[in-house]
């Protein structure tokens, strides 16, 4: 998702654009990641993060570091929780085939993912 559609989402002006491939703390953020800062405590995360972008209040741009885009924010906490509705899973409709083993009931409109394994006497239906 590109950087200008967060932001457009979140109604805040910004000057650069990039892609954003995931959501990530400030310690564990690389440069696709979108970020957020709201608590002094964790301002060495932010001097040392990779994030390629950042939502924070402006009286902190000055500790970001300076290939990190800054997303000025009144609530930066409130913008990030936002920003993870674009973000969300989106389960497939699509359905592999599942190993089920002996003793197990499935309803018949039952989906999984790739990869599943049931063991044995579980009993599963949707709800």
């Amino acid at each position: 998702m590109r950087l200008s559609e967060i932001c457009d989402y979140l109604n805040i002006d910004i000057n650069e654009d990039m892609e954003i491939k995931n959501l990530a703390t400030l310690k564990e953020a690389k440069e696709d990641s979108l970020s957020f800062f709201h608590d002094r405590r964790y301002i060495n995360d932010l001097r040392e993060t990779k994030a390629g972008a950042v939502i924070l209040e402006e009286r902190f741009i000055s500790e970001l570091p300076s290939d990190t885009v800054a997303i000025i924010s009144k609530n930066p906490y409130e913008d990030m929780a936002k920003t993870t509705h674009l973000f969300k899973y989106k389960p497939s409709a699509k359905s592999y085939k599942v190993e089920i083993k002996e003793g197990v009931e499935v309803a018949d409109n039952a989906r999984f993912g790739k990869g599943v394994t049931i063991g044995k006497t579980p009993l599963l239906w949707l709800g």
